[in-house]
């Protein structure tokens, strides 16, 4: 539907309300569907010169945000609680950002080597998965450098679809 037909549909709504149920429609559907084509048209006049300062101000924007949260949680404490405030902020970045995190290239690595009939990529793998917040210098599964690389040159046009 383009947007005069939504609009069209809409007043018809709002006019008798029973309508919408002949197309298999809910007024919460029909809104959300003005409320994309409106999404759409905003971001099809967007060029890559706009959406770039567009996406420069607002990382500017939660810079300074962040630099005046630092500032705050700084300023009220210590000169000597200033070493534990930082591992405390450690502790908690850590425990929510994890180290490993399941790429294409990985899972499709594990499978190539599983059809080939060998699982250890698998259960190493999976080994790490079960752990992926843990400190790589401790983790349980040992050397985990190899899942925390960046994308190989092999796996950089790796494109994985679901078949469900």
């Amino acid at each position: 539907m383009d947007t005069q037909q939504v609009e069209s549909m809409l007043q018809l709504a709002k006019s008798q309300p029973a309508i919408l149920s002949m197309f298999g429609m809910t007024l919460s559907q029909l809104e959300m569907e003005a409320h994309k084509i409106k999404r759409y048209e905003e971001l099809a006049d967007v060029c890559d010169a706009k959406k770039a300062l567009n996406d420069s101000n607002k990382w500017t924007k939660w810079l300074v945000r962040y630099a005046q949260r630092l500032h705050y949680e700084i300023s009220g404490a210590a000169k000597a609680d200033l070493p534990s405030l930082v591992t405390a902020r450690r502790v908690l970045m850590n425990s929510n950002n994890p180290v490993v995190v399941l790429r294409n290239w990985i899972a499709q690595e594990a499978i190539a080597k599983a059809e080939e009939g060998n699982y250890n990529v698998t259960n190493d793998l999976l080994r790490v998965l079960r752990h992926p917040y843990e400190d790589p210098e401790a983790h349980p599964a040992g050397d985990i450098s190899h899942w925390t690389q960046r994308v190989p040159e092999w796996a950089s046009e790796l494109c994985m679809t679901c078949s469900s």
